[in-house]
């Protein structure tokens, strides 16, 4: 299982978190310029299309919960 690190608390700051996969090697930084949202990325894998694809992905499946995703289990509460 990857090791993943986030470099900042998003619930403290307004700007999304830095990612990092210690194991791949791999990274993505999230940051403004102007109005925009730009991301940098680098290493073996492109991590930050990773995430948004399985958003994506999560989003199109009604966006279940977590212990759905888990465990394919309906129940909130599984």
């Amino acid at each position: 299982m990857p090791i993943a690190i986030s470099s900042s608390l998003s619930c403290l700051v307004a700007t999304p978190p830095d990612v990092i996969d210690v194991d791949a090697g791999t990274w993505a930084v999230v940051f403004r310029d102007g109005g925009r949202w730009m991301v940098r990325q680098g290493g073996t894998v492109r991590l930050w299309d990773r995430i948004t694809e399985r958003v994506a992905r999560w989003q199109s499946d009604g966006r279940p919960y977590a212990a759905v995703c888990r465990t394919g289990n309906a129940s909130p509460g599984a």
